[in-house]
């Protein structure tokens, strides 16, 4: 389109100069590329201070990631554990860095080609005798449940593309292929450089040369393939160099990460690489938009109350998902759901169960263990049935509670499961004379392991054999689990890990930079931060029992109904420490294994709802937590019954930079200058020079515009047009612009709105005021994107004051209004309706809300949506949300509640448009506009030239 634009301007002005058609082109389609622009703001290396940052992309990170795991495993010996000898740790290195194999590479490069089990062999030991999984190594990050591997070489291998693929692995294993080539493919793939910078810059071609080369023989379809490859983001916080050398250390002698840290650069007991700060970009809109949320709060409290003793971090998976990605898992959860759904069908018509027979998650894992072992007890091979059948753990926990994986539950006959009892079996079967007599042995079961029958579209052949890997890893080992411990309950998502570095090096840095031993206790940290799971919150809210005291809008139990259920899991998240973690998953976990074993006690356990007994590690402190929430309870009621917990959504206050109108384009309406045009044609002229035209012309009338004059003439860019010249129109009543010899709708590309009191002389003599809005389209502050945007002069030809309300344009321009304050969405308003009473949609909405017994913080509350017309906003419930509406619903349905009556109205505001209001009714519900500061307090002043609260009856603009 706008190579056609340029096309049509080079004829129209007679450019016929092919050289100088070339230069303007080039002009209009330069494009700088962002490749290699942040190359020169990468951070030095935290120890040397010397060198970039290496990727976390690059093979030396990966490695280093490698190696500082492998130095951190123990093998137990004797009851004793070992570090890994140098021979121990090379071999194991050999194996995590060995991307290509004969059946590997038919498998995805998303696919982890290793488990610990492999590890394990490797060294030649039983799985469970393989320690430190889980722990955390000295740069901070944890030893996770698979082993670290090259993941950018495995990307690169098995690319999804068959056009690609096969180049890619001859060039990416030639003989002659050296480490620095492969990293230079790495930088050029993650666009730290760009490629079409160094192109033929002899500087660069002994780095990059080879590399170069190999991109110049692809094809188009070939280059798309190799830029759609997924490499690691982020940075080192080491350079290349660094990495190199910490490996060979780790690698050749028995130091682990500390020790080669230490005789390498000489650092102190308690060094840590620096943190970026905490609201620093990490490129994900979705992750950059909660850290400066988080960093905003988090300063206001430390201004107002100082550090804090202790920061909780709840990590849900939705936190810090774009919504692209929030509704790919919806999808997937959906998946499962119907998948659960058509497994329960299937157990009622094999078990002839009624249609009233609930049928729970602990009943699926039963019948799906008697088919996956074809209806044989595991240990002793006899015919069992899903109700015949017991369900076993094959390795017990030390202490409290189980270890409840499927790998770890397997069916077995009653008989089996009272005589095993709770040991592991490998050592049941040495020691029991029962298991000699029965014929039961480990290699027997592991038979019967290789026999599994998987159903269709539970395990794909991979997924099935590594299942039963992990299930003879289990019949082999001979001591229990480790007992429970809070790397049980911690969080181990990346982004809750890197925020929880982020803040802990913000209060803590101090303790992390100097000579002084960690132990030594002026200088231990200050402010201890956590990360939990969400779902440890769910947990704490029933354990502690206010689950279902709270006073919610829809009830006393939790739903998303209610948004202030952030505000309550926030809550109980800050009362949580390690040691009531611990308690908490202890507990939950008895609950679920006593599920499984049928609502039946494991021998020698304990029932869960009597953990913590007084005989237990932790049961004072439980007490003690159990009182702390009764006093949260009181508070959260309290607040809520006070209204007092604010509901705050996000405001964009700044020009934007996106599309100005919709793509589709009108024609438009053409007159001549001599027929009569009527004054809301006039207000559609094509052009603000035209509207000027017409309205300055001596025939025009405000009200009823040009009357048809064969004589009238108007002067247009100082062209003179005669009767019977044509002139353009929009045809379309939407707020349009003029886009190529057309029009397009303006959109959703409102900037803000400002809100007016006017006043109007009535024939009485009396004056009346009324209350109005201008919206302010993006296309008319272009020109003042470097002055007040809310207060910047709108001429009466711009879009904004021609598409206005007539009179409120009409009385802004001739002084008779009072600008009060702006409104952008995402604003909140509160109203007041206990003196009015209400009718439509909005009075049946409030008058449900107060049958379910909500109080009126649930309708006082709403928020900016956008505009239907000149004179109607969009509002929505700041305080109640259409996530929970069916829970809703059905709560009514078993409380006996005819709300039929109501249900048009509440889907059409929750779940529709919205509450759609004249600016002068709303004015009439003494509304407030309201703006928080990040402790969610309503600001009413600011030094600072912030957004304020206003009111208005009084607007925040008079002086």
């Amino acid at each position: 389109d706008n190579m056609l634009e340029i096309l049509n301007i080079f004829n129209v002005q007679h450019i016929d100069n092919k050289y100088v058609r070339e230069q303007i082109i080039n002009a209009v389609f330069y494009a700088k590329s962002p490749r290699g622009s942040a190359e020169n703001r990468v951070g030095k290396d935290a120890i040397t201070g010397k060198g970039k940052r290496a990727l976390k992309a690059s093979l030396a990170f990966q490695k280093y990631r490698i190696i500082s795991t492998i130095s951190n495993l123990r093998i137990r010996e004797n009851s004793k554990e070992r570090c890994l000898t140098i021979e121990e740790k090379q071999s194991v290195y050999k194996l995590l860095t060995t991307s290509t194999d004969g059946s590997s590479k038919e498998k995805s490069a998303e696919a982890p080609l290793y488990t610990w089990i492999d590890v394990a062999d490797c060294l030649g030991i039983e799985r469970y005798k393989l320690r430190g999984v889980g722990s955390q190594i000295e740069d901070g990050e944890s030893v996770g449940n698979r082993p670290p591997m090259l993941n950018s070489e495995l990307a690169i291998l098995y690319a999804n593309a068959k056009s690609l693929k096969q180049s890619l692995i001859t060039w990416w294993l030639a003989a002659n292929r050296t480490q620095e080539d492969k990293e230079a493919f790495i930088e050029i793939l993650s666009n730290t450089v760009d490629i079409e910078a160094i192109h033929d810059n002899p500087e660069y071609q002994d780095k990059y040369g080879s590399v170069i080369a190999f991109i110049d023989s692809m094809d188009e379809t070939e280059i798309a393939a190799l830029e759609n490859i997924s490499l690691p983001d982020g940075r080192a916080a080491y350079s290349l160099e660094t990495l190199d050398k910490l490996n060979k250390q780790m690698l050749e002698t028995d130091d682990d990460l500390f020790e080669a840290r230490k005789k390498l650069f000489n650092l102190p007991n308690n060094w840590r690489p620096s943190e970026a700060p905490i609201a620093e970009p990490t490129g994900n809109p979705s992750v950059d938009r909660v850290l400066k949320i988080v960093h905003r709060f988090l300063i206001s409290a430390k201004n107002r109350w100082g550090n804090p003793e202790r920061i909780n971090i709840e990590h849900v998976r939705s936190g810090f998902q774009s919504k692209k990605m929030a509704n790919s898992y919806k999808e997937l959860l959906d998946k499962r759901t119907k998948g659960k759904e058509n497994l329960k069908a299937m157990m009622r018509n094999s078990l002839h169960l009624g249609t009233s027979d609930s049928i729970s998650d602990a009943d699926i894992r039963r019948y799906e263990a008697v088919q996956r072992q074809n209806g044989q007890c595991l240990y002793c091979g006899s015919e069992i049935t899903y109700h015949t059948c017991e369900l076993d753990h094959i390795v017990p926990r030390k202490g409290p509670g189980s270890t409840n994986t499927r790998e770890n539950l397997v069916a077995t006959c009653s008989l089996c499961n009272a005589q095993k009892c709770n040991t592991p079996f490998s050592t049941w079967c040495e020691q029991s004379t029962y298991c000699k007599n029965h014929d039961i042995s480990v290699d027997s079961a592991i038979n019967r392991v290789r026999a599994f029958i998987f159903p269709p579209n539970s395990y794909d052949k991979r997924g099935a054999n590594q299942f039963k890997k992990e299930v003879i890893a289990r019949l082999k080992q001979k001591v229990g689990d480790e007992a429970f411990d809070n790397r049980s309950i911690e969080s181990v998502a990346w982004m809750a890990n890197e925020l929880h570095r982020r803040i802990d090096w913000y209060y803590n840095s101090h303790n992390y930079q100097t000579n002084n031993d960690i132990s030594d206790v002026s200088n231990k940290a200050q402010t201890n931060v956590g990360v939990y799971a969400g779902s440890l919150t769910a947990i704490a809210r029933r354990m502690s029992g206010i689950d279902g005291k709270l006073e919610f809008f829809d009830g006393r139990r939790k739903t998303r109904f209610d948004r202030r259920h952030h505000a309550v899991d926030a809550s109980v998240i800050a009362m949580m420490t390690p040691g009531i973690a611990q308690i908490l998953a202890i507990k939950c976990n008895l609950r679920e294994t006593q599920l499984l074993q049928g609502n039946k006690v494991v021998p020698g356990g304990i029932d869960w709802k009597e953990y913590p007994t007084a005989n237990d590690q932790g049961y004072q402190q439980y007490a003690n937590w159990s009182v702390r929430m009764n006093a949260l309870l009181k508070l959260l009621n309290e607040e809520m019954r006070a209204d007092r917990i604010a509901v705050v959504n996000s405001i964009r206050l700044r020009y934007n930079n996106s599309s100005v109108h919709q793509y589709k384009v009108n024609a438009l309406l053409k007159l001549h200058v001599g027929d009569e045009i009527d004054s809301g044609t006039i207000r559609r002229s094509s052009t603000p020079a035209l509207y000027c035209a017409l309205t300055r012309n001596p025939d025009y009338d405000v009200n009823n515009g040009l009357p048809d004059n064969p004589n009238r003439t108007i002067l247009l860019h100082d062209k003179k047009l005669n009767a019977d010249d044509s002139i353009t129109f929009f045809k379309a009543q939407a707020v349009q612009l003029f886009v190529r010899e057309g029009s397009a709708e303006i959109g959703s590309s409102t900037h803000h709105l400002r809100i007016y009191e006017y006043f109007k002389k009535l024939k009485s003599g009396k004056i009346k005021k009324s209350y109005g809005m201008i919206r302010v389209f993006q296309n008319d502050l272009h020109r003042h994107i470097h002055e007040d945007l809310f207060s910047c002069d709108l001429p009466k030809q711009s879009i904004s004051m021609r598409y206005a309300d007539t009179e409120v344009a009409h009385a802004v321009q001739t002084g008779n209004a009072n600008y009060l304050g702006y409104l952008v969405p995402g604003d909140e308003i509160i109203v007041d309706f206990s003196h009015v009473k209400l009718s439509g949609n909005i009075g049946t909405f409030v008058e449900f809300l107060n049958k379910i017994g909500a109080n009126c913080a649930a309708y006082n509350h709403w928020v900016v949506v956008g505009t239907d017309t000149e004179k109607v906003l969009i509002l929505k419930p700041s305080m109640i949300s259409s996530e929970g509406i069916d829970k809703l619903y059905s709560n009514c349905k078993r409380n006996n509640f005819d709300y039929s009556s109501y249900e048009k109205s509440i889907n059409e505001i929750l779940v529709g448009k919205g509450w759609r209001v004249s600016v002068n009714v709303l004015a009439k519900y003494n509304a407030e506009t309201i703006r928080r500061n990040a402790l969610g307090e309503p600001r009413w002043t600011s030094h600072s030239h912030l957004p304020i609260s206003w009111s208005w009856n009084t607007g925040e603009n008079r002086e």
